[in-house]
C-alpha cells in the first residue's frame, strides 16, 4: 500500500527534500492532533494531503495506488472532485468546464 505508492514518486518530480518536507508536515500534524494513537489511515490522508500541495500529478499517482483504485470510473471520480475543487479555489491549469468534461468520461467508461 504505502510503501508501493512511496516508490510511486521516486518517479516523479518529487525530490529528496520535498519528501523529507512532506515528512515534517506530517509529523507536525500529527503532534498537533493531540491523538494518543494515529491510524496509518489517518498517516496516508496527512500525506496525501500535503502531496496535493506540492504537486497534483504525484498527488494522483500516490492516491491511485494507496487507495487502490480497481476501475478508470473510481479514478476518474476523484480527479473530477479535484478538478471541481480547483474550479472552486480558482487554481491555475483547471478550468471549470474541464470538471464536466472528467465527469462526462467517467460516465462513459461505465
Amino acid at each position: 500500500g504505502t510503501m508501493l505508492a512511496a516508490k510511486e514518486l521516486m518517479d516523479e518530480a518529487v525530490t529528496a527534500a520535498d519528501i523529507e518536507r512532506i515528512v515534517a508536515a506530517v509529523e507536525q500534524m500529527a503532534y498537533n492532533s493531540l491523538q494518543e494513537e494515529i491510524t496509518t489511515k489517518q498517516i496516508g490522508e496527512m500525506v496525501m494531503s500535503s502531496l496535493r500541495q506540492l504537486d497534483e500529478v504525484a498527488y494522483v499517482r500516490f492516491a491511485s495506488v494507496y487507495r487502490q483504485f480497481t476501475d478508470i470510473p473510481t479514478f476518474m471520480r476523484e480527479l473530477s472532485h479535484m478538478l471541481d475543487e480547483a474550479g472552486r479555489s480558482g487554481e491555475k491549469n483547471a478550468p471549470a468546464d474541464t470538471a464536466g468534461t472528467a465527469e462526462e468520461a467517467a460516465k462513459q467508461e461505465e
